[in-house]
């Protein structure tokens, strides 16, 4: 059913273990991410992000093959095209691992360090093959002057697109703020993406959870995958971002999509007569005319059906593959492609597997 290779528009890297260690030395001391073998006590191997801890005990099993090809992956660009060939992929838009995580560290001076810290291997990563490998770069809204600085460093050195904080911390003014726009200024004039991804806000990952934290991970795992939506919708369109900025690239990350009908509702109705009960400030546009504007990831979700496509435009849609992460598509992509996307049409699919991402990131297709 699918046509030719594919493109993912939602991979990643899993930095060296001690890449920032490496790079910082001991500026920061005990607070720079790094791997352990110790958390509270308890023997193991541990990634410590810069606040949380998540549990690599046991590392690779010999015996597993496929996670062996996948931490070959991460440490030799040469070797990840040979897995991109087998599984079908002729490009992949890369995100990091350890520095989303990292992004939620207290110390703000840190993780705009360790964001420079990734950019510079991750460029390095990328170059050993510019036209498959296509990099995302991760900048913290903390400083914005800084952040326009490192949006231009990205520019120049061929990101096709920046992840930022999935949301403001407690304490920044909000998004909407006009303190944000020299930032979207930049963006919409380089036409640079720029990316809301899950695990890089507020929300805590419950993969970090620890004890007697796990008796929250239901609750944390459904405001984990809310995040990005509600800062759609209070910042990018209820703020007046997306009205200031009508050439903005906005793409949501690993999100999926069975969220959007719902969403919509609720949106819709606050922008009528809710709003007006309460004299919101209202969008300028139909909520409809900025979906067909905002870009969405798609890995696997299971409840994409006839019944979400009538509110999705599907221009904006981009599947990725989630290589090399624990639950990604390798090495039956097209298996899964052909399985969640069953319902579209030769032309649709097409464009959710290769076009829309070609379009969005400015990747060449060979003939």
């Amino acid at each position: 059913m699918t046509l030719g290779p594919v493109i993912s528009a939602d991979s990643h890297v899993v930095e060296p273990d001690n890449l920032f260690v490496h790079a910082l030395g001991d500026r920061y001391g005990d607070k720079v991410p790094r791997m352990v073998d110790e958390r509270d006590g308890e023997k193991g191997r541990f990634l410590y992000t810069g606040i949380e801890y998540i549990r690599r005990s046991g590392g690779l099993s010999v015996d597993n093959e496929t996670q062996k090809k996948l931490a070959m992956a991460n440490e030799d660009p040469a070797y990840r095209l040979e897995c991109l060939d087998a599984d079908g992929i002729y490009a992949e838009v890369l995100a990091a691992t350890t520095m989303m995580l990292a992004m939620r560290a207290p110390d703000n001076d840190l993780v705009r360090d360790c964001c420079a810290v990734f950019n510079d291997w991750l460029v390095e990563y990328c170059s050993q093959a510019p036209k498959r490998l296509r990099g995302t770069a991760m900048i913290h809204m903390e400083d914005i002057n800084w952040a326009v600085r490192e949006l231009d460093r990205m520019i120049a050195a061929d990101m096709c697109c920046v992840m930022i904080n999935t949301d403001t911390r407690p304490g920044w003014l909000p998004y909407q703020d006009r303190q944000y726009d020299p930032f979207w200024v930049r963006a919409e004039e380089a036409g640079m993406p720029v990316l809301i991804h899950i695990v890089c806000g507020n929300k805590r990952d419950f993969f970090t959870l620890y004890g007697d934290e796990r008796k929250d991970a239901m609750r944390m795992s459904l405001e984990l995958y809310a995040e990005g939506p509600i800062v759609l919708a209070n910042e990018f369109v209820f703020g007046g971002i997306l009205d200031r900025f009508p050439n903005l690239k906005l793409v949501l990350g690993e999100f999926e999509v069975s969220w959007l009908p719902n969403w919509l509702y609720r949106v819709e109705q606050m922008a009528g007569e809710y709003g007006a009960k309460i004299d919101l400030n209202m969008p300028k546009r139909p909520i409809r005319e900025y979906m067909s504007r905002v870009y969405q990831g798609i890995i696997d979700d299971p409840c994409f059906d006839e019944g979400v496509l009538k509110h999705l435009d599907i221009d904006t849609l981009m599947w990725g593959s989630d290589f090399p992460h624990p639950g990604c598509t390798y090495p039956n992509s097209r298996g899964v492609i052909d399985e969640i996307f069953q319902h579209l049409d030769a032309e649709a699919l097409r464009k959710v597997t290769v076009d829309n991402a070609a379009r969005f990131y400015g990747i060449e297709i060979p003939a």
